[in-house]
């Protein structure tokens, strides 16, 4: 059974500890609370990060790319014990970022204003879809196994159906992240639970071996997941705070999910 603690302020507060196996932390920052400190924080990125940033048109992928590249570089800092602009970062062949440190794992996913970031000794994967607009649930079902379809199908149109969508699909995106394949993963290959998940649910992906998916809580009605490639013991919930060097802030907060101890 996995356990999602709350953490005290003081033990998240410098320096973190290496991974401990079976435990994973995740990261939770607010994009548009911390584009202020980011726009400060453009020194971190790398040249080739840079040119990404400049690449994007609309200002709020610009936003989201530069708070989600500095909350990552100031989050790997802290487990690395290196400034966060002397990280170096490069990517897998299907875009899943990596440190030149092999033994720490990390993945990380935007939704709206929420980033979330999972750092763990293994292979992780993490996603995060916030409720949206104008979902075209029968256009994004055929992108799922049958089964998955055809419960959400089979469920009325509504805040409940869309629920199911965004469930399922964070649950095969972490899932695909993990596995380090991302969508070049077929979604229809592989399905998995649609309940809530009070405890972890092992999911056999056909040619890549057994996962272990956890369900995450998510304010403002988003659902969350994390996968990772050996059972967990613990969850940590953190809020994530960096700023630039004189302007304070820069800490962390636990997260309080359902008391002090409950099953994931």
């Amino acid at each position: 059974m996995t356990h999602r603690i709350a953490v005290d302020a003081d033990s998240v507060a410098g320096p973190l500890p290496w991974p401990e196996s079976g435990a994973v932390t995740v990261w939770r920052f607010a994009i548009d609370v911390l584009s202020p400190q980011a726009q400060r924080c453009l020194h971190w990125l790398s040249e080739a990060e840079t040119d990404r940033l400049l690449g994007y048109i609309k200002s709020g992928a610009r936003t989201t790319f530069l708070v989600s590249r500095c909350a990552l570089r100031w989050t790997l800092s802290r487990y690395l014990q290196v400034s966060p602009d002397k990280i170096a970062l490069t990517e897998g062949a299907h875009g899943k970022p990596k440190c030149a440190c092999n033994h720490l794992r990390f993945n990380l996913s935007h939704s709206g204003t929420c980033l979330l970031i999972a750092v763990s000794g293994g292979e992780v994967g993490v996603d995060v879809e916030m409720r949206r607009t104008h979902l075209n649930t029968e256009a994004l079902c055929g992108y799922l196994a049958p089964e998955e379809a055809e419960v959400i199908l089979a469920t009325p149109a509504g805040e409940r159906r869309d629920v199911l969508l965004r469930r399922c699909w964070s649950r095969k995106e972490a899932l695909a992240k993990a596995i380090g394949l991302g969508l070049s993963l077929p979604l229809s290959r592989y399905s998995v639970p649609l309940d809530s998940l009070r405890d972890a649910a092992i999911v056999n992906v056909t040619g890549h071996g057994r996962w272990w998916l956890h369900a995450l809580p998510v304010q403002d009605g988003g659902e969350a997941a994390l996968a990772s490639d050996n059972p967990l013991t613990d969850i940590r919930l953190i809020a994530g705070h960096f700023a630039a060097p004189g302007m304070g802030r820069d800490s962390s907060t636990p997260i309080r999910a359902q008391g002090s101890s409950d099953s994931a």
